[in-house]
């Protein structure tokens, strides 16, 4: 079924369904910039707007689709800082810094979260923004692909610094730092 038909969307159109299966975040670009805009499935009406000073994107839902983790972009060179708000509006909370971000992964668990940088370089932290560090599998370009379902390892995508290396996938735990 149509849930929205507002002619509001571009190509760059970024969507993440809630896990609660009741929300979509929409990163769309509007009025010079991108937003994220929240849908209420089944009114197919948004309820709310997240529109920082600058460009506002990669929505990653907490499990339990109260809160969203954003990357709000500040400049051109592509750095700005990592987000977490929750969803009555009330509470916005810098989780990261100067970071170049390209995309958010929420564990299931609800306790970490993954993110990718400078294109090969990966990172995680608590959902609070503490504990902040780089998933080093040893002079490997690492991606986060995602979590597994119990929220205890994450499935990178990893290859050398040669163009001629295979891209290969692995499994790292995130409890032992075992890849």
């Amino acid at each position: 079924r149509r849930v929205i038909s507002q002619d509001i969307f571009d190509l760059s159109t970024t969507i993440s369904y809630a896990p609660d299966g009741k929300k979509a975040a929409l990163g769309h670009y509007l009025m010079n910039r991108y937003i994220i805009s929240i849908l209420d499935i089944s009114s197919g009406s948004f309820i709310m707007d997240i529109f920082d000073m600058g460009d506002n994107i990669y929505p990653s839902w907490a499990p339990d689709s109260s809160r969203l983790a954003y990357f709000l972009k500040r400049d051109d060179d592509g750095y700005g800082d990592i987000y977490r708000i929750n969803l009555d509006g009330m509470e916005q909370t810098m989780l990261a810094a100067n970071q170049k971000v390209t995309s958010l992964f929420w564990s299931p668990r609800g306790d970490k979260i993954a993110f990718n940088a400078n294109y090969y370089d990966s990172f995680l932290m608590n959902s609070d923004g503490s504990g902040l560090y780089q998933i080093d599998t040893e002079n490997f370009k690492d991606q986060v692909i995602n979590w597994s379902p119990d929220g205890r390892s994450l499935i990178l995508g990893s290859f050398q610094d040669s163009t001629n290396d295979p891209y290969q996938y692995g499994i790292y735990d995130i409890e032992t730092g075992a890849y």
